[in-house]
């Protein structure tokens, strides 16, 4: 059984864009990926082989602005994924990597570690800082589970189209 895609998108512009991963493991039953919306940190972890030196920790699953591999460089969004893994995983709760790679001139690539939450689920993201946007470019977000690959999924974040605006909102409510 295939894993299950979400591949719509939210109409920001006339084409339609489908959502292609690079990879996903027989593990997963479903994906969401797309633009998400800035969210407060619960907490921080040390991730030495990242830009920051610390991610946030996400308190819920992300509220996505947009679905799909193409998102616009919208103030207060990111991109990021959603996981559920099939429910018959042996390695419960085993400690997940994650990588972001920005492509291209002046690329990076950030690497952290975690312990998963949930056997069943995780989400990761990049995102700008409040009220800001991210810069446009190529993007590959990817986890593994213990040492097998989980999932690979490229984004590109695009200037927006000029008063182009989310369909259903994205602005950060912080404090």
């Amino acid at each position: 059984m295939r894993a299950f895609v979400v591949v719509v998108w939210v109409a920001l512009c006339a084409g339609a864009v489908q959502a292609e991963p690079l990879f996903v493991s027989s593990a997963v039953r479903f994906v969401i990926a797309g633009g998400v919306c800035v969210t407060t940190p619960q907490g921080w972890i040390a991730a030495p082989q990242t830009r920051r030196g610390r991610v946030g920790t996400a308190p819920q699953p992300y509220r996505f602005s947009q679905l799909g591999d193409v998102v616009p460089a919208f103030r207060d969004t990111g991109i990021g994924l959603d996981v559920t893994l099939k429910p018959d995983r042996r390695d419960r709760l085993a400690t997940a990597t994650f990588t972001i790679e920005r492509l291209g001139p002046g690329g990076w690539t950030d690497r952290w570690q975690r312990p998963m939450r949930s056997p069943n689920r995780f989400w990761f993201s990049q995102e700008p800082g409040p009220g800001r946007a991210l810069l446009p470019g190529q993007f590959i977000l990817s986890a593994w589970i213990g040492p097998d690959k989980i999932i690979s999924y490229a984004f590109s974040v695009t200037r927006p189209a000029p008063g182009a605006a989310l369909a259903n909102g994205c602005t950060a409510n912080l404090s």
